[in-house]
């Protein structure tokens, strides 16, 4: 195992962590824009009431987190290809069971702000989640980026020396913890004051609050070079732990973000780009209620007409009163300037085309008169989305990767599963153990279902089967006949049924005797006539069908 100058590194992650701070301060200010006013006082200082940011970041994440993501798996070798589907199964599975949805959810929203990170890895299994094996299960842990550090040195990722985070333990669990060392867990102590304000300098109500137990702050930290996983204290400079790294060649910790800034590790976010738009209209806005605030209306009258305003005042709305003098005019002060309120509606504009057509995005309003025309404008404003896109897929499929690798590898796994069988309509049962395990991870493709992760309403869903049974399946019915394809009319009353919400409209059809089918009269008045020796004048214009062969038997 490669040595390690451990005063060093823990050197070179106090200098990474202290230059990392301007991102964190950015970070935490774009939160509390995002947040507003009233989120007490981790939100910003003054009203938002246009929330252009938060409307933007939250119209981002629901347009690339749509549902809980599955996975396709494909081999790379014929003879793999059964395990391939198995393990598609088991896959799938263990990502419901994680419910990775949730966490992919809070990862691309924390990669509008800075880093998106995720970190995958096997932890100690409790007693009550010991469904994967006793001695553990795999995981999936969002790190926030107040606790992340890596090498600042790099210009890339893959050439980074360290990367990890920071985290707290209890400390009754680490000084007993089996896997650290026996004489660094001697002299382990817990961690006094608060975490973030001790490591950051940053003093705050939400930074001074105390554990309510003992607790002691650990880093994990990945050195790519070597391949290991190293368990720190960093208070009191002390390995717990040096492992070599046990799981996919990616490592532990997978990064998402959007805008990558060349020659530099920390990209470009969202609320970099547009959080000083939307913080100009905010002080546009809030100086246009000012003015609303301030705005007055009232009556001027000259002396010795007294009279007649008071018979104005007592009035009521449709009255008529006696005027002895000149009518008073109404006379208006201030009121919301027409040039600052242009202004607002321009910066709200270049917002929404910044965002990328924002209206459309979020599914504000029709902006197009036809629907040919909405479409191209919906694929159009999708193009800065199709990116960001394309970067979650990327995400998804390494996180798939890093799990399928512990399926794959653990020989102590044993998971009780069902495979479907759409084919035939039947399901089978599925023990996923160490005799299912064929071949590494190399030897298989392992995709990102895009529908997966799109956002359809059941409405859209069943709009879609109709359109494909409509346009597709309907004229082709005939020539499916002929090859022996059967159309189920109540299967398709059970989808609509099932996405429309209405089980009742199900039961308003049952299964009978089907109807008998009818011949015209010159073809079954023909054959009754030859085989029966009757004049087919005695038939009516139609008659049931004839069954020749019954006929032919007799």
């Amino acid at each position: 195992m490669a040595s390690v100058d451990y005063p060093k590194l823990f050197k070179a992650v106090e200098d990474s962590y202290a230059r990392l701070e301007p991102f964190r301060r950015q970070r935490n200010e774009a939160i509390k824009q995002y947040v507003g006013y009233r989120y007490q006082q981790e939100g910003c200082e003054q009203e938002k009431p246009l929330g252009g940011l938060e409307q933007v970041i939250t119209t981002y994440t629901q347009q690339l987190v749509g549902g809980q993501p599955r996975a396709l798996v494909r081999a790379n070798r014929p003879e793999l290809s059964p395990t391939a589907a198995d393990l598609e199964v088991a896959l799938n599975w263990l990502v419901k069971k994680l419910n990775l949805y949730e966490a992919l959810w809070e990862v691309v929203l924390n990669a509008h702000f800075g880093l998106g990170i995720a970190q995958v890895g096997m932890v100690e299994a409790e007693a009550a989640e010991s469904w994967w094996h006793v001695l553990g299960r795999p995981a999936v842990n969002v790190i926030d980026q107040d606790d992340w550090v890596h090498d600042v040195r790099a210009k890339r990722w893959e050439h980074t020396y360290f990367m990890g985070h920071y985290y707290r333990w209890p400390f009754d669990v680490a000084e007993k913890f089996a896997l650290f060392d026996s004489e660094a867990r001697s002299q382990l102590k817990p961690t006094t004051g608060s975490f973030v304000a001790r490591r950051s300098g940053i003093h705050t109500p939400e930074t001074l609050v105390e554990p309510v137990e003992p607790q002691v702050e650990l880093l994990d930290l990945w050195l790519p070079k070597h391949g290991l996983l190293l368990t720190l204290c960093p208070e009191q400079r002390l390995v717990l732990r040096e492992a070599q790294w046990v799981g996919d060649r990616q490592g532990p910790y997978h990064l998402l973000y959007f805008n990558p800034v060349p020659g530099k590790l920390m990209p470009l976010t969202t609320a970099m780009t547009l959080g000083p738009l939307d913080e100009l209209c905010d002080r546009v806005f809030r100086k246009l209620h000012e003015q609303a605030v301030a705005q007055k209306s009232v009556l001027p009258f000259r002396g010795g007409s007294d009279d007649d305003i008071r018979r104005l005042k007592e009035a009521a709305n449709g009255d008529a009163f006696r005027c002895d003098g000149d009518l008073p005019q109404e006379v208006r002060y201030g009121g919301p300037d027409k040039v600052n309120l242009d202004f607002l509606m321009a910066c709200v504009q270049l917002l929404s085309r910044r965002a990328g057509n924002l209206e459309q995005l979020a599914g504000l309003g029709i902006q197009a008169t036809t629907l040919g025309q909405e479409q191209i404008l919906q694929f159009n404003a999708s193009l800065r989305i199709s990116f960001m896109r394309q970067r979650v897929y990327d995400f998804v499929a390494r996180i798939f990767r890093a799990l399928a690798f512990y399926l794959l590898t653990d020989r102590l796994v044993q998971l009780h599963l069902i495979r479907p069988l759409p084919d035939i309509g039947m399901e089978l049962p599925l023990v996923w153990d160490a005799e299912r395990q064929q071949g590494d991870i190399e030897d298989y493709l392992i995709e990102v279902d895009v529908y997966s992760l799109h956002h359809r309403s059941a409405q859209a869903q069943l709009e879609s089967i109709l359109s494909l049974l409509n346009n597709f399946v309907g004229p082709l019915v005939p020539t499916l006949a002929q090859q022996g394809y059967q159309f189920r009319p109540e299967r398709v009353l059970e989808l609509i049924s099932r996405y429309l919400g209405i089980p009742e409209l199900h039961y308003l059809f049952e299964p009978g005797e089907p109807m008998p089918a009818q011949l015209p009269v010159a073809g079954a008045a023909q054959q009754a006539s030859e085989m029966l020796g009757t004049e087919a004048s005695q038939y009516r214009q139609t008659v049931p069908r004839v069954d020749v062969q019954d006929l032919v038997a007799r």
